[in-house]
């Protein structure tokens, strides 16, 4: 059996077992040992609340509460990507170069609360370059994400405007140009926006109570939100929108917020949800407004969204009192402001259910599948695998990963909130799951492989000398290892397969040279060590 054939085996074999003990593991099966060293909460709430721990938000952590770090979060001015882009000094605008920024930003930015619920959001406020024009409109892109940063920590209504407005949003749901109704009766309002915007990014389909529980009639069926008759007069709500150069989306840079034109925008009474909106409005944008308004007002908003956030930072299975508690803050900040997303963010991630929920009478069902980016940057950053000048272009991103920004296959995003797999009983959900087929999970591991293997990669290095600064022993090293890549969660099981990595390189090295050396610098026993942990339930569900 040649060396090649042996590697692709092992490297199947790997990905099978990171397919199947997840399955099995998360999220309601695994509990973290009892002999394991107690888990970290401010290492667990940098997994929950940025894109992975890496020492300087450890540090800041030090001497301070959570709250105070989560609000110094929330003070720090945004890093913007479109920003990131420009110091790169070229002039064509590549998916490699926006995907670049988003690296950059992910790894280095100080601003990690609000980069991390930028990219929550835009799994809610899907668009995407998957198969269409936004393909060639990359510098829309970088716009498009830029004003989720903005929004990031800021006010739902005023991020469900700018969506509406943004040029990406109107040519991605195909209502810029979106002309009213003929008068014959041929041709009717597009109704892609007004479904997608109340089905998947405020409402949902059915009415819900404030801790996500459906509403039900007296024949005990759900009642739907919303009907037919309702998509259509929002669908009229969003006539008369168009770009700013000359209404053409091939000619458009859509950057520009659309325009409104007031000639092709039906003048006719909308009667929504909870109002209705007049005939022969002064404006275009009064009669948005409107319907922004009557959607924002709505009961549902509160649940849906809340549900949406917690299952993204924090766990697939929130219990209906947890998020009624997040609920209640997203509908009354305090100061009796509705859809603040700083204040909602904080409610989510200092609840008692986030903080101590893997220690709960629901531990084996509490956590969630990491995203198979949030997976690759925790490891880079919990590493220090690259400095800001060295953040990797990294090809092929959706094909190594089925993940990628602004690249999700459908405008129901990478996966469906409600995703069920086989595995799972009791009414769960666990939705990354939707994006781990075994061959993709194949390719995941093949670029962590890759990654790991890289003889000119510094990731080693890094690990080694932080090994060395605290002193190294086998046991210290093991560690460093479950602080910054599972929580202090690592099994008796994969801590003893570590140590017999090492140990056997220590071994070889003694019969080599004749004396044992006193640092760990056997690279390849650090390698197959992470390559261990990376395939690891430990890994990859995030408790």
């Amino acid at each position: 059996m040649n060396g090649r054939f042996k590697l692709n085996t092992m490297r199947k074999k790997l990905a099978r077992a990171l397919c199947f003990t997840s399955i099995v593991l998360a999220p309601i099966g695994f509990s973290a040992p009892a002999t394991s060293a107690p888990l970290d909460d401010s290492v667990r709430l940098l997994n929950q609340a940025t894109f992975g721990p890496d020492f300087h938000n450890i540090d800041a952590l030090k001497g301070t509460t959570l709250e105070s770090w989560i609000q110094a979060q929330i003070e720090l001015p945004a890093t913007y990507h479109r920003e990131l882009f420009e110091e790169l000094e070229t002039e064509d605008i590549e998916a490699e170069h926006r995907v670049h920024a988003w690296f950059f930003a992910s790894l280095h930015a100080q601003d990690q609360l609000r980069q991390r619920m930028a990219f929550a959001l835009s799994q809610i406020f899907v668009v995407s370059q998957f198969g269409n024009l936004l393909a060639e409109k990359q510098g829309g892109l970088f716009s498009y994400y830029d004003m989720l940063i903005e929004h990031g920590l800021g006010n739902y209504r005023d991020l469900m405007f700018d969506v509406t407005m943004h040029p990406v949003m109107g040519s991605f749901l195909t209502y810029a140009p979106n002309e009213k109704a003929a008068e014959d009766g041929s041709t009717e309002a597009d109704e892609n926006y007004a479904r997608e915007l109340l089905q998947l990014m405020t409402l949902g389909p059915y009415l819900l109570n404030l801790d996500g529980s459906f509403q039900l009639d007296e024949q005990g069926q759900r009642i739907p939100t919303y009907t037919e008759s309702h998509i259509k007069s929002f669908a009229k709500v969003f006539t008369g929108l168009c770009y700013v150069e000359e209404c053409d989306p091939f000619e458009s840079q859509m950057i520009e917020p659309l325009e409104a034109h007031i000639d092709d925008h039906d003048m006719s009474e909308k009667v929504l949800l909870n109002r209705t909106l007049p005939a022969d409005p002064d404006s275009v944008l009064d009669d948005i407004n409107g319907a922004l308004d009557d959607i924002f007002e709505h009961p549902n908003l509160a649940p849906f969204v809340s549900q949406r956030l917690i299952q993204m930072l924090v766990t697939s299975n929130p219990s209906p009192q947890y998020l009624a508690r997040v609920a209640s803050v997203f509908n009354d900040n305090g100061e009796g402001e509705k859809g603040d997303l700083a204040a909602t963010v904080t409610a989510i991630l200092l609840d008692e259910e986030a903080r101590e929920g893997h220690l709960g009478e629901a531990a084996n069902t509490f956590g969630k599948l990491k995203e198979p980016l949030l997976m690759l940057t925790h490891l880079l950053r919990a590493t220090h695998a690259f400095t800001p000048e060295e953040t990797p272009f990294i090809p092929r991103l959706f094909k190594n990963f089925g993940q990628a920004p602004l690249n999700a296959p459908s405008v129901f995003n990478f996966y469906h909130f409600d995703h069920t797999p086989h595995s799972l009983t009791q009414g769960l959900v666990a939705p990354e799951f939707e994006m781990s087929p075994e061959d993709q999970l194949l390719e995941r591991y093949d670029l962590f492989f890759r990654l790991v293997k890289k003889q000119d990669f510094e990731l080693m290095v890094n690990i080694i000398e932080e090994a060395e600064s605290r002193e190294a022993g086998i046991e210290n090293l093991i560690n460093y290892f479950d602080l910054m890549l599972t929580q202090g969660q690592m099994s008796p099981l994969l801590r003893e397969e570590i140590a017999f990595q090492i140990n056997g390189a220590r071994q070889k090295d003694t019969r080599r040279n004749g004396k044992r050396k006193n640092k760990f610098t056997d690279r390849h026993a650090i390698i197959n060590s992470l390559l261990l942990i990376l395939t690891s339930a430990e890994f990859t569900i995030q408790r």
